[in-house]
């Protein structure tokens, strides 16, 4: 027996009082020897067992009547299968957990889990106790309390059940246990509980060993009172699932020069463990204003695991590009589908400041040669007409000049320091607005005329534009050229360089060769620079050795990329291989988008837009997919920018963010994650246990009775009626016998 008001039960001492009052009554009388008495005294002999003893009962029932009725304020309840006749089922605060992640919305043709999982959250809403009160926590990988404080107005959640929606997130149990269970414990109940109603994927579920998961199961086992965890299982079995894992585009911004193609690269995988044949893939492209239509399309006869399809269209506008690719058809067809935003631009118009032009008048010997050839190369297998010179324009225009001769920068998406030695405070200075406000791109390459105390001083401590420190040339031995390094072909997570992280890909990513390079020494995430400006340092490329090779510094509104060798062939071969081509587009093609944020997210994953600092104040509004809307603020941020972000983000598609006065409309693609197209899940009892023998939950299967499988282990049948009935009659009867034992007359 437990109590739910212990510190009352402390009142049943005041039965002492009755017995107290006995002794008292006992001691005030005097024995007074008295001859008239003895007679008297005779008599009384004969009674003195039948007057005691109904003293005796008298002072019982009173004492009784006051334990019993602190005992019954306390609140008694009692274990199932003990006395649970003499009870009734005590109140409940419930927190119903419903999945509504991705893998939710699989339909096997009787309806989707996700409905079934609303209809057993409102059969667990329906069985609860008079007086119960429930909460409700929707569950994917940033799980949310939708009513966040129990409710006695049942009949509010089953309306916010009935309404809740499947989402496109993934799954994270442990999160949404530990929301549930703060919920729960905060509630004033005979018994808490806490119902998990989902399909059971694996990949929701954390190691059985992870330390936070192991001690919130132990603060809830040990909890007073006892909280029991019901896990609801709504899933099936998943027969075969064609996903689309990723989808990339080959170039991060294209242009309508050059051809106008616009090209992706989209990975069909197949979960199920027999190949899939015919298997549809479609390319969907909107322009800016216009609706999503399908440009393009191919048929994989098979697909074993993974498949790599590319897809491409001419594009004749500018402006930001919505395309999505569709493979197959099947039960779960939220996965069937990826987005992604690109910008368009007529060009892309980059300025290459040569430090070190050719000394012999030859063309390939000036140090931005190779990369002005790089990024002005035109597709041999583009078909655009040619121009009136004969030669077909080029998706990237470049011009080349030398320091002194740089007038305006204005008409540049980025520039190109190319081994630049002296630069002028005028430059330095146009520059920094070029990057930090205006939002564009600038790339530092390294080579003999850069000193690196100049560079540091000018560049990064005044101007706030490296990401890294110059350090030493580190140069290979004359006698040892083999020893030569290389790029490094692991962590390639950076959008410039995550295209060569496919093991294809890694050997043209492994085959240059460098002789000499700059040390980096990259500023840390706390470095005072960095905090005073908000700006943010990563890593794109590094050398088989470790160091970086190529470092990214977001500044204000724009980026700067420094790379540690030189971008000709004075410092390695890296210009002689296919990788530099690769590279360097990307490089300047992130470059001239600026610090925007990314277009391409996750689902939970924010949304984020950089604007000017004056902008700051004002309201953006937030379009969703299923046309909702929603306003945001705009805030200031550090680095001399505004910024808008919004992490509600649970719906896949296409966002539109309406920025205020000329900032326009901004477009983003929200896609689901890859782990939710896996079918593995826990199947069974036996399997839950095995994965998690630290979880103390009972299992409640698609086709089993909920209302009788919680009833049997429900913790709390309150007896406090049974004790007020036994007060009643105690003081009743002592009323009774006591005016029965009364002498007559009196």
């Amino acid at each position: 027996m437990t109590f739910l008001a212990g510190l009352v039960a402390a009142f049943a001492a005041l039965g002492a009082i009755p017995i107290l009052i006995h002794l008292l009554n006992k001691r005030r009388f005097r024995t007074v020897v008295w001859a008239a008495m003895d007679f008297l005294l005779a008599t009384l002999e004969q009674n003195s067992r039948r007057i005691q003893m109904r003293d005796l009962i008298l002072m019982t029932l009173r004492t009784l009547a006051v334990v019993l009725f602190a005992l019954a304020l306390a609140r008694p309840t009692i274990a199932p299968g003990q006395l649970n006749l003499l009870g009734h089922q005590g109140e409940i605060a419930a927190v119903v957990v419903l999945d509504q992640s991705l893998s939710m919305g699989h339909d096997s043709g009787a309806g989707s889990r996700f409905d079934l999982g609303k209809k057993r959250a409102t059969e667990v809403v329906d069985q609860l106790p008079k007086g119960s009160a429930a909460a409700l926590v929707l569950m994917d990988d940033s799980p949310h309390a939708d009513i966040a404080e129990p409710t006695h107005d049942l009949s509010l959640v089953g309306e916010e059940i009935a309404r809740a929606a499947v989402g496109d997130g993934g799954t994270d149990v442990q999160e949404s246990l530990a929301l549930a269970w703060s919920i729960a414990r905060k509630a004033p109940a005979v018994g808490r509980e806490i119902y998990v109603v989902t399909d059971l994927q694996t990949v929701g579920w954390p190691a059985a060993d992870e330390p936070t998961w192991s001690a919130l199961l132990e603060e809830i086992r040990t909890a007073q009172p006892e909280c029991r965890i019901y896990i609801c299982d709504v899933g099936d079995e998943q027969a075969s699932n064609i996903a689309l894992d990723e989808l990339i585009a080959e170039d991060e911004l294209a242009a309508t020069e050059g051809g106008g193609e616009l090209a992706v690269l989209a990975t069909v995988r197949n979960h199920a463990p027999t190949p899939a044949t015919g298997v549809p893939v479609d390319l969907l492209i909107a322009p800016p204003g216009g609706e999503l239509r399908k440009v393009a399309s191919t048929v994989l006869d098979t697909v074993d695991g993974t498949r790599q399809v590319r897809l491409s269209a001419r594009v004749e506008s500018g402006g930001e590009h919505r395309i999505e690719v569709v493979a197959g058809v099947d039960g779960l067809g939220a996965d069937n589908r990826r987005g992604l935003v690109l910008d368009v631009v007529d060009q892309v118009k980059v300025l290459i400041i040569d430090g070190e032009p050719s000394a012999t008048g030859k063309r390939w010997d000036s140090e931005g040669f190779f990369l002005g050839q790089a990024l002005s190369l035109v597709d041999p297998r583009d078909e655009a007409s040619e121009g009136a010179d004969g030669e077909r324009p080029a998706q990237i225009a470049v011009d080349i000049a030398l320091p002194g001769d740089v007038a305006s920068l204005a008409d540049y998406h980025a520039v190109v320091l190319a081994n630049v030695g002296d630069l002028s405070p005028s430059l330095i200075d146009a520059l920094t607005g070029f990057v930090r406000v205006d939002g564009k791109g600038l790339f530092i390459a390294c080579g003999d005329n850069v000193l690196p105390d100049f560079y540091n001083a000018a560049l990064l401590t005044d101007a706030g534009l490296m990401p890294a420190r110059l350090g030493e040339v580190i140069a290979t031995p004359v006698d040892a050229p083999d020893s030569a390094i290389g790029f490094a072909t692991t962590g390639l997570v950076h959008p410039i360089a995550a295209f060569l992280a496919g093991d294809e890909a890694q050997r043209f990513l492994s085959g240059p060769r460098f002789h000499h390079r700059i040390a980096l020494e990259t500023l840390a995430s706390d470095d005072p620079a960095l905090v005073a400006t908000g700006d943010q340092v990563g890593t794109v490329l590094s050398f088989a050795d470790g160091a970086p090779a190529l470092v990214e510094r977001t500044v204000g509104r724009g980026a700067v990329l420094l790379f540690a060798s030189a971008i000709d062939r004075e410092w390695s071969d890296f210009p002689l291989r296919p990788v530099y081509l690769m590279l360097m587009r990307r490089a300047v093609q992130r470059l001239a988008l600026g610090r925007r944020g990314a277009t391409t997210v996750l689902a939970n994953e924010p949304l984020v837009a950089f604007l000017p600092a004056r902008d700051a104040g004002q309201t953006a509004m937030v379009h969703d997919p299923r046309a909702g809307s929603r306003r945001v603020p705009v805030e200031s941020a550090a680095g001399g920018v505004a910024k808008v972000a919004d992490g509600d983000t649970r719906i896949a598609g296409f966002w539109r963010i309406e920025l205020p006065g000329e900032n326009g409309n901004r477009w983003y693609a929200v896609n689901h994650p890859r782990g939710e197209s896996a079918p593995e899940r826990i199947a069974d009892d036996a399997s839950l246990r095995s994965r998690q023998p630290a979880l103390d939950a009972q299992w409640i299967g698609r086709d089993d009775d909920l209302a009788s499988t919680v009833r049997s282990q429900r913790v709390g049948s309150e007896i406090w009626g049974v004790l007020i009935t036994l007060v009643a009659i105690c003081l009743g009867l002592e009323s009774w016998l006591a005016q029965r034992w009364s002498p007559k007359g009196t």
